[in-house]
C-alpha cells in the first residue's frame, strides 16, 4: 500500500456515491419508461 494507491483508493471513494446515483437513476428512469408504456398498451386495451 503506498502513498498514491492510498490517493487513488480516496479518489475513487469520493466518486462511488455519483456511480451509484447515476445506476439509481437510470434504473428509475429505465422502470419509469416500461411502466409508462405498460400504462398506455393498458389504456388503449380497456
Amino acid at each position: 500500500m503506498t502513498k498514491h494507491d492510498a490517493h487513488v483508493l480516496k479518489f475513487k471513494m469520493q466518486f462511488f456515491p455519483i456511480k451509484v446515483f447515476i445506476f439509481i437513476a437510470m434504473f428509475f428512469f429505465i422502470t419509469g419508461m416500461l411502466f409508462a408504456s405498460f400504462l398506455s398498451v393498458f389504456k388503449c386495451t380497456f
